[in-house]
C-alpha cells in the first residue's frame, strides 16, 4: 500500500520557501560581512540541505541536484573558512532563483534538464576534493575512494506515517561514494498479519567515501528521531546480519517514475495555510471546553426555566458570553503573524535594486515581530515593493552625488513596524535626496491637476505624487517613471481598509507612511447613531465621550467648527452634515461629541446617541458596491440592521477637503450611505 504524500508535500511547499528566504537572506549578508562565516556559512548550508532532503523525498530530482551542487560550493567555503568571491555570490543567488522557479513551476510543466546548465556552473565552481589519504594513512578502513564506513538503519514501526521513506537517504549516500545495501527481513511478519503502514526491515550500508563523518550523519538529520542509526569505520563494525533480501548499489539511480509530482509553491502559498504554534491550539481547546460547559448551563436553564432562576440565568449568559468572546479573541491570534514573514523577502529586492541601478544601499528593518493579520500582510508585499523601487530608483542618490552633498556614499532605507491604537504603522524612510517640490507642482500644473493661482501647502503638493499618471522622472526606466505605480499603491493599500501618508525634507529624504488595521474580519466597536442611521467607530480610536456645554463649541468663520477639548481646541466634524442626514431629536446643543485619534491628531465627531459596544465583523462594501468616502466597511448587527464603520482617517481627510453634505452634484452621501447599506444587506 503506498503511502499517499500530499499532506507532507504541502508542508515541505511551505518550508521550502522559508528556507529559500533563509538562503537570500543569508546571501545578502555574506556580501558585506566581516570576520570569521563560519556560523553564517553553516545556517545558509543547513537551508540548501533541508530543501534537497524533502525534494528527495518527492522525486524532485533536479531540485535535489540543483541544492547538492549548492551545497558542495558552500562546503568548501566553509572548510577553507572563507567568503566567497562576487562572482560565487552571484552564482548562488541564481541557483535560489532557479530553485524558486522550479518549486514555482505547474504540475504540467515537464521537469527535465531545466537546471542541468547551473548545476554543471555549480560544481565546476567547486574546487576539486583533496587527494585521498593512502591506505597506510587510515589504516584498513581506507581505499583509494576514500574510507569505508558501515551503517546500521533500522527505522521505527511508524516511519512511513511521517512521510519518511528509505530510497531517497539510499541515492544520498550514493551520492557521497560507493555504496552496497543490505536489507534485514528478520522482522517481518506473515502476510496475515503485516500492516503496510508500518515498517518491518532493518538496513545495512556498507559505503565508500571521501566525505567526514559529519557529511554522512547529514543524510539522517530529518529522521535521526525516527530511527535506529549506528554509523563505523569498517573495521570495528560487525558482521554483516544474515539478509533475506539483497539490493543492488543501482538503488541510487534508479530513476523515480513512479514518484509523485510536485505541486506549484505558488499554489501552496496562496491556499491560506498558517503556521500555528501549537500553544495557540492548546488554548483554543481549552477555550471551546469552557464554551461547550457555559452553553449546556444556559441550556439546562432554559429548559428548566423558572422566575426565580432568572438571575441564574443572566449570570449564565454573562460567562457564555465571556467564553464566546475569549475565544474570538483567541481565534484572531491565531491569524496574526509577524510582520518578518513579509520583511524576510525585501533584503534581496534592495540588493539587486541597488546593483540594477549602480547606487550603494543598505536595508535596515526593525519592528520585525509586530504582528499583523496574515490577510493584511499578503495585501502589503506589493505596496511596500514598489515603494522601495521608487526609493532606490529616485530616493537615494547616486554615490558621487551623496559624497558631494556631505553624505555616505551609501544610502539606507529603512523599513519600521509599529502598532498604534488599533492599527499597525510602517514606514518606508530613505536618507536621499527628498522630494522636489518646485517640480512636483510645476508638473501638476503642466498636467492640469492644479491652477497656477492655487495655493497648497508642501504636504498637499506631495500628495501629488499619488494621482494617476503622475509622475517627474525625465526618463523611463526598468523600475520607474511611466506615471503608473504610486496611484495604485494608494488604492492597494486603501483596499484593505488602510491609509498612505507622504513626508519629505529637501536633501535629507523621504518617508512613506503606511497604516493598515490589525485584522480584515473582526474588530471592537462603539456603535452610534446619527439620526435614523447607525454608524461603528473602531473601540480602540475612541478617546472620550461627552456632551459639550453651549460655551466649549467655537464656529469659526470660513473654517469647521471646532471644541473645547482637555485645554486645545479640537476640529468638530458634525457626521449629520457631512453625510446628510437630518436631525429630528436632538438639537445641537443637546447632541453628544465622540473624540477620535486620527493619523492626524485628535477629532471630535458629533452624533446622536451612543449605543452599545461590541465586537462586529467587517464586510468589503467595494466587493458588492463600491468604497464610500469616510466608511471603511459594514457589517449586520444583533437586530439584523447594517451598520456602517466609519473610517476616521478618511473622515479627518473630508473635513480637512472641506466636504460637506455634497459632493458637487446631486448624489449626496446620504444617497450613497443609503446605497451602501442596502448593498450590505443584500451581501
Amino acid at each position: 500500500m503506498q503511502i499517499d504524500l500530499e499532506q507532507f508535500r504541502a508542508v515541505f511547499m511551505e518550508e521550502a520557501a522559508e528556507h529559500l528566504g533563509v538562503l537570500e537572506r543569508g546571501l545578502v549578508r555574506l556580501e558585506d560581512f566581516e570576520g570569521d562565516p563560519g556560523e553564517l556559512l553553516d545556517e545558509i548550508f543547513r537551508s540548501a540541505h533541508s530543501i534537497k532532503g524533502g525534494a528527495g523525498t518527492f522525486g524532485l530530482d533536479e531540485v535535489s541536484r540543483l541544492t547538492h551542487a549548492m551545497e558542495s560550493v558552500l562546503d568548501r567555503l566553509r572548510e577553507h573558512g572563507t567568503l566567497p568571491g562576487p562572482d560565487q555570490v552571484d552564482l548562488l543567488f541564481t541557483g535560489v532563483d532557479q530553485l524558486r522557479e522550479l518549486l514555482d513551476g505547474a504540475d504540467d510543466v515537464p521537469w527535465t534538464g531545466t537546471a542541468d546548465a547551473l548545476t554543471a556552473t555549480l560544481e565546476g565552481a567547486v574546487e576539486p576534493p583533496h587527494a585521498a589519504p593512502s591506505p597506510a594513512a587510515v589504516g584498513p578502513a581506507a581505499d583509494e575512494h576514500g574510507t569505508r564506513w558501515c551503517l546500521s538503519f533500522r527505522p521505527n514501526p511508524d516511519f512511513f506515517m511521517i512521510g519518511a521513506d528509505v530510497v531517497p537517504l539510499a541515492r544520498e549516500l550514493a551520492g557521497l561514494g560507493s555504496i552496497e545495501v543490505q536489507v534485514d527481513a528478520q522482522a517481518l511478519p506473515s502476510l496475515e498479519d503485516l500492516d503496510p503502514e508500518t515498517s518491518y526491515l532493518k538496513w545495512r550500508f556498507d559505503l565508500v567515501t571521501p566525505e567526514p563523518e559529519s557529511r554522512i550523519r547529514e543524510v539522517f538529520e530529518f529522521v535521526e528521531d525516527e530511527c535506529e542509526l549506528e554509523l563505523e569505520r569498517a573495521e570495528n563494525a560487525a558482521p554483516a546480519p544474515v539478509a533475506t533480501a539483497e539490493v543492488a548499489s543501482e538503488v541510487a539511480d534508479s530513476p523515480a517514475d513512479d514518484a509523485p509530482k510536485p505541486t506549484a509553491l505558488a499554489t501552496r502559498r496562496d491556499g491560506g495555510s498558517i503556521r500555528v504554534d501549537t500553544s495557540k491550539v492548546d488554548e483554543l481547546v481549552d477555550l471551546a471546553g469552557e464554551l461547550v460547559i457555559a452553553q449546556a448551563r444556559v441550556t439546562e436553564l432554559v429548559d428548566r426555566f423558572s422566575i426565580d432562576r432568572l438571575e441564574e440565568l443572566r449570570q449564565a449568559m454573562v460567562t457564555l458570553n465571556r467564553s464566546t468572546q475569549d475565544l474570538q479573541e483567541q481565534v484572531m491570534r491565531v491569524r496574526m503573524v509577524p510582520l518578518a514573514h513579509l520583511f524576510s523577502r525585501f533584503p534581496r529586492l534592495v540588493r539587486d535594486i541597488a546593483t540594477g541601478v549602480g547606487k550603494k544601499i543598505r536595508l535596515d528593518l526593525s519592528g520585525e515581530d509586530t504582528e499583523l493579520d496574515k490577510s493584511v500582510i499578503e495585501q502589503m508585499s506589493d505596496p511596500i515593493t514598489h515603494l522601495l523601487r521608487n526609493s532606490a530608483d529616485h530616493g537615494i542618490e547616486s554615490p558621487e552625488a551623496r559624497e558631494a552633498a556631505g553624505k555616505p556614499a551609501e544610502g539606507t532605507i529603512h523599513i519600521a513596524a509599529s502598532h498604534q491604537g488599533g492599527s499597525v504603522v510602517l514606514e518606508i524612510r530613505d536618507d536621499g535626496a527628498g522630494l522636489n517640490t518646485a517640480k512636483i507642482r510645476a508638473k501638476a500644473i503642466e498636467n492640469g491637476l492644479i491652477g497656477p493661482d492655487d495655493d497648497l501647502s508642501e504636504e498637499q503638493i506631495h500628495a501629488l505624487i499619488f494621482r494617476p499618471g503622475f509622475s517627474t522622472a525625465d526618463q523611463v526606466s526598468d523600475l520607474s517613471g511611466r506615471g503608473v505605480g504610486m496611484d495604485v499603491v494608494r488604492r492597494n493599500v486603501e483596499s484593505f481598509n488602510g491609509s498612505i501618508t507622504v513626508t519629505s525634507v529637501a536633501g535629507q529624504g523621504t518617508c512613506f507612511r503606511i497604516r493598515v488595521p490589525l485584522t480584515l474580519a473582526i474588530l471592537d466597536g462603539q456603535a452610534l447613531r446619527v439620526g435614523a442611521q447607525t454608524f461603528i467607530l473602531p473601540l480602540l480610536t475612541v478617546v472620550e465621550s461627552f456632551q459639550p456645554s453651549p460655551d466649549q463649541v467655537r464656529r469659526l468663520h470660513g473654517r469647521s467648527d471646532v471644541i473645547l477639548f482637555r485645554g486645545n481646541t479640537t476640529p468638530l466634524l458634525h457626521l449629520g452634515r457631512l453625510f446628510g442626514i437630518p436631525h429630528v431629536e436632538r438639537g445641537d446643543d443637546r447632541r453628544l461629541v465622540v473624540v477620535v485619534e486620527t493619523a492626524r491628531g485628535l477629532l471630535a465627531l458629533a452624533v446622536d446617541e451612543l449605543l452599545a459596544q461590541a465586537a462586529v465583523v467587517i464586510k468589503n462594501l467595494e466587493t458588492n458596491f463600491r468604497k464610500i468616502p469616510g466608511v471603511m466597511g459594514a457589517t449586520i448587527l444583533g437586530d439584523g440592521r447594517v451598520g456602517l464603520i466609519l473610517d476616521v482617517d478618511e473622515l479627518d481627510a473630508q473635513r480637512r477637503r472641506g466636504h460637506g453634505g455634497r459632493d458637487g452634484s446631486d448624489y449626496t452621501l446620504a444617497d450613497a450611505t443609503a446605497d451602501a447599506v442596502g448593498a450590505a444587506r443584500s451581501a
